[in-house]
């Protein structure tokens, strides 16, 4: 089992970064956040389905676990069948390369090392909330592994929405001040979701989190195409994936020494002051040429 999990880590690991990279090339930089937001929301109905599927089929439908991982070998098996025809990106064909070539001719810029510090203060607070998210729900709030599952699943499917209409404004309003203000909001609902009593009033609270979180989602891989040169792309999107690995490695621990010492619900709270101090690095540190 664990190295089965370890190989779809891994799959994941290596998709990423040259799918954001494909996308990006291919459009101009003008559009880059919208093209970005279609992609992103593929990526999230996917996530949506897995939470969803354990709700539908192995509580009310009595599956195992084996059963339901067989059972999307074949949608992941179709998903390789397709991708045999994507067709190779050309120099002719990289639209956003030729444009942004004075964006940045070097990849470690101070701009993009400020840039991973902030993703990688964020992800450390993301990583100490997912560890805990839903042992806090079920054992001090009495919710159902049904229930969590749900909000899970309900929360990645905003992305069909939620990530198309982030890369349209974006568009319009800049990567930067987008995200600063989308997930400034999105963070304000997570400290209100700790604060409410029932189940629906947290899970409302929790989605409009997700949601505001979602939106920003094109905008920050714009920014992470607008800091590397078009060359290093990829490697630029590796990088910034690479703080979520790290920071999960260190915080679940440290989440965990809290627990054990204060409770859950100190968890949320200073992750949340850590959300907005790697919301500030990037306001404070991050310079972005306008995309007009």
């Amino acid at each position: 089992f664990i190295v089965a999990t370890t190989l779809l880590t891994l799959n994941s690991t290596f998709y990423h970064p040259p799918s954001h990279s494909y996308v990006a090339r291919l459009v101009r930089r003008v559009d880059r956040s919208k093209a970005l937001g279609f992609l992103n929301a593929g990526g999230t109905f996917g996530i949506a389905v897995g939470p969803l599927s354990i709700t539908l089929v192995i509580e009310w439908l009595g599956f195992s676990w084996r059963e339901l991982y067989l059972f999307w070998v074949m949608p992941i098996s179709l998903g390789f069948v397709i991708l045999y025809f994507v067709r190779e990106i050309s120099r002719e064909d990289s639209v956003s390369g030729r444009e942004i070539e004075g964006d940045a001719t070097t990849l470690w810029t101070r701009g993009f090392i400020v840039y991973l510090t902030s993703r990688g203060i964020r992800m450390f607070a993301m990583g100490m909330m997912s560890a805990f998210i839903a042992i806090y729900l079920t054992e001090v709030r009495g919710w159902s592994i049904g229930q969590v599952g749900i909000m899970y699943g309900a929360s990645s499917l905003l992305g069909i929405f939620a990530s198309p209409v982030g890369g349209e404004i974006s568009s319009r309003f800049g990567n930067k001040k987008w995200t600063v203000i989308s997930l400034g909001v999105g963070y304000a609902f997570l400290l209100g979701a700790f604060f409410t009593s029932g189940i629906y009033s947290f899970m409302a609270m929790y989605l409009s989190y997700r949601f505001f979180g979602i939106l920003a989602m094109p905008a920050m891989a714009s920014i992470t195409a607008a800091l590397t040169p078009p060359k290093q792309m990829g490697m630029g999107y590796a990088l910034s994936f690479m703080p979520a690995s790290i920071a999960g490695v260190i915080a679940t621990p440290i989440a965990g020494y809290i627990a054990d010492f204060y409770g859950y619900f100190p968890i949320f709270m200073i992750s949340v002051v850590i959300l907005y101090t790697g919301l500030a690095v990037l306001q404070i540190g991050v310079k972005i040429r306008p995309t007009g």
